[in-house]
């Protein structure tokens, strides 16, 4: 289960997951973290730590990585902030929804390079009936700050028609 966690002593204040190190997780106010499993949901979770390692394919002839893959990178860490907070997205649609990407938003400070690490970390910002806004911090193992970057999404049926967040998915992503 991805959504396991214990602490880890190498990252202070956050925690790693019990099968790998790919998924980080902080709590509010920086306070101790805390174990999560699909069962407990956590509700406290204000951000969420997704790890990615440069493949050679995404970078260009200069050795950067290539800019349309961050908004992959970013869809990668809202799916797992979303099942760290106890609604994978396939549970989103079987409920007949989907969240559908608005606006995206980049600001490239620092190249990313092939075998890079680089850390994104995840919260929402803003939440309204209808509206979510994700902002994301991605850095390198360093803590280089390679962009900061958000995404707008709203809520829509199957029939794509606009529809409010149900209560119980808004109350997750507080």
């Amino acid at each position: 289960d991805r959504c396991r966690f214990v602490q880890d002593a190498s990252r202070p204040g956050r925690c790693r997951s019990a099968q790998d190190s790919a998924v980080y997780l902080k709590t509010a106010g920086g306070a101790t973290p805390r174990l999560c499993s699909s069962e407990n949901k956590l509700k406290t979770m204000k951000t969420h730590m997704t790890k990615i390692q440069v493949r050679y394919f995404e970078t260009d002839a200069m050795g950067v990585v290539h800019h349309a893959n961050y908004a992959v990178w970013l869809e990668q860490a809202r799916t797992e902030y979303m099942a760290a907070a106890g609604l994978p997205y396939r549970e989103v649609e079987a409920r007949g929804l989907y969240i559908m990407l608005s606006k995206l938003e980049v600001n490239y400070r620092r190249a990313a390079r092939y075998d890079n690490t680089v850390l994104v970390e995840t919260r929402v910002t803003e939440l309204k009936s209808r509206r979510a806004r994700f902002e994301y911090r991605l850095t390198l193992e360093d803590e280089i700050l390679v962009a900061l970057c958000a995404t707008e999404h709203f809520c829509t049926d199957h029939a794509l028609k606009i529809v409010s967040f149900p209560p119980e998915v808004l109350e997750l992503f507080r």
